[in-house]
């Protein structure tokens, strides 16, 4: 990875590392994701409900409240992200699950990690990371890795405002929120297009459904 992606990746991060995570917590989900990019927060709730394993990977791990709120209850608990601050953090509000702590860049190799996980997840992170999505891709292949047989990934992201994503349905507060979180570089999604997901998911995983709602697209992949 060079040395100008890794500063802006590192940049971008100051946010979640400085917000404490109740604060994070109510201005994300009682605020931004239903009210500025136009999803139910309690599509994101069922969908770790849904897609969790006993034995689960939680990839760039923000606060661990989505896996709180949503009563998953897996046996192993994994979290990754690059943010040493954050893994600390979730890992003592997670610390009913003696979670394993991973600092990892997500488009690097994970070291030691393959065929390990049941499940993945990846919430709200890819917008986060520079570059559009066939360079961003190299993120799904090393998640493919790491999970066995069957294994699903799923996630959601912010994607881009550009003419190209006419399927997204993004508000005019939307389209402010984007054009702000990426110039003052927050966000590096301006880019990322609907059809790259797709394809990039697709490289690596045997079954993948996508769902738009708002601003926001889920996605759901098996290994």
């Amino acid at each position: 990875m060079n040395t100008t992606v890794h500063s802006e990746t590192e940049r971008g991060q100051w946010f979640f590392t400085t917000m404490s995570h109740t604060l994070y917590d109510h201005v994300v989900y009682k605020l931004v994701i239903p009210f500025i990019w136009r999803c139910p927060s309690q599509r994101v709730f069922d969908s770790y409900a849904y897609n969790v394993s006993d034995n689960h990977l939680e990839i760039g791990v923000g606060t661990g409240y989505a896996l709180i709120k949503s009563k998953a209850d897996p046996s192993e608990l994994s979290l990754m992200d690059l943010n040493s601050a954050c893994l600390n953090k979730s890992a003592k509000r997670l610390k009913r699950y003696q979670p394993n702590l991973h600092k990892q860049n997500v488009l690097l190799p994970f070291d030691m990690l393959e065929q390990q996980f049941d499940s993945a997840g990846l919430h709200f992170v890819m917008h986060c990371v520079p570059g559009d999505f066939i360079a961003k891709g190299r993120a799904f292949k090393h998640i493919a890795a790491t999970l066995k047989s069957g294994g699903v990934f799923f996630g959601a992201t912010v994607l881009g405002d550009q003419s190209h994503n006419s399927q997204v349905g993004h508000s005019m507060m939307a389209r402010i929120s984007l054009f702000i979180l990426n110039t003052i570089g927050i966000f590096h999604n301006r880019y990322d297009k609907l059809a790259e997901l797709k394809a990039e998911l697709e490289e690596n995983f045997d079954f993948v459904e996508l769902e738009v709602i708002g601003s926001i697209v889920h996605w759901r992949a098996i290994k």
